[in-house]
């Protein structure tokens, strides 16, 4: 509403005042504003802890020495541990604002880490899962031919390349 639209409405009201209409409206998107910032500081701490338990449980069950040592399960192992540090690294300014610390942020060596290791974290975990998708295809549509793939060692070699690609495609930051 226009506010000649607020002075017809209440132009008989000698009480209501444009002033304390807008006074009104201005402390009532500052409360939507507090309101929607106090659901943001309850859902975000909530899904990193909910998110870091359940990467945790994964790292225990990939652990296992049966699964850890096939090429699938070292993937998955590594997606677990990659969305955890992403997690974490990702999820550190917020709580530094909450818990209202200096944060590294100020100094522009560590936020240039920081933006580093984010992008890392954050382009790791969708291309592993894009090579446990090649490794189980690999391996369901020649399963006698390539035993190479079968190993811990090639998962753990071809994501050791993958983050020296990644770290060479973020070196500028």
């Amino acid at each position: 509403m226009s506010n000649s639209l607020f002075r017809h409405s209440f132009k008989h009201d000698s009480s209501i005042d444009i002033i304390a209409i807008n006074l009104c409206q201005n402390q009532s998107s500052t409360t939507l504003i507090d309101e929607i910032e106090e659901k943001i500081n309850v859902i975000v701490p909530f899904l990193v802890v909910t998110g870091i338990i359940g990467n945790l449980l994964s790292i225990i069950t990939f652990s296992k020495k049966k699964l850890r040592s096939l090429s699938c399960g070292c993937y998955l192992l590594l997606v677990a541990i990659a969305d955890t540090f992403a997690l974490i690294i990702i999820s550190r300014p917020y709580f530094f604002k909450i818990f209202n610390n200096v944060h590294h942020l100020e100094s522009s060596i560590l936020c240039g880490f920081h933006l580093f290791f984010t992008k890392i974290f954050d382009e790791l975990s969708p291309w592993l899962l894009v090579f446990v998708a090649c490794n189980r295809l690999v391996l369901t549509k020649f399963p006698r031919n390539h035993r190479c793939f079968q190993t811990s060692k090639s998962a753990v070699l071809s994501t050791l390349l993958l983050i020296l690609f990644f770290i060479l495609l973020n070196i500028h930051l």
